[in-house]
């Protein structure tokens, strides 16, 4: 099941939402253009089917008083990332091999 991350940035006293499938290919390049522009992660991934319920969930999440996101958050998913990444890499030069 895919996960979704959020993102979030004010301006103007309003807020924005942004939102990306984690498992695209441009996942970490679209990450880091968002940060780039002044976007914020937000919460936790969230796993569903598709983005529509993706986001429904993540506005039931936004009520709950456990949403919160830290630095130990964001380091969790960078980390993750990392070793996705490094993991599929490895596969892909194994395959190459044989």
């Amino acid at each position: 099941m895919p996960a979704y991350q959020f993102y979030k940035r004010m301006i103007e006293d309003q807020n924005e939402f942004g939102c990306l499938c984690t498992d695209h290919d441009q996942f970490l390049a679209n990450r880091e253009l968002l940060l780039a522009q002044g976007f914020e992660v937000v919460g936790f991934m969230i796993f569903a089917p598709n983005e529509t319920k993706a986001i429904a969930r993540f506005n039931e999440d936004r009520t709950s008083p456990y949403f919160n996101n830290t630095v130990a958050d964001t380091i969790l998913v960078d980390t993750y990332y990392f070793i996705k990444n490094l993991t599929k890499s490895i596969c892909n030069r194994t395959k190459n091999k044989i």
